[in-house]
């Protein structure tokens, strides 16, 4: 991969988790739950739902599914 298709590849993955998070935030909020509940239910740290919703850090598939399925 060339330097520019790498940057391009890293832009795009860091702009799918802002979307993703944006999403995220904007379900719980609209189904009045907080970052806490959320983070009670997956078993993680409220402060790691926020980088989530923020777009800080990436959503692991494992989380993803265990929040679909709980809610």
């Amino acid at each position: 991969m060339t330097k520019l298709g790498y940057t391009i590849f890293k832009e795009v993955l860091s702009m799918e988790k802002v979307i993703l998070g944006e999403r995220l935030k904007e379900l719980r909020t609209k189904f009045g739950f907080t970052q806490a509940d959320i983070s009670s239910l997956l078993g993680v740290d409220q402060s790691l739902i926020s980088k989530y919703e923020s777009g800080e850090r990436q959503v692991s598939m494992r989380n993803l599914a265990t929040y679909i399925a709980a809610t």
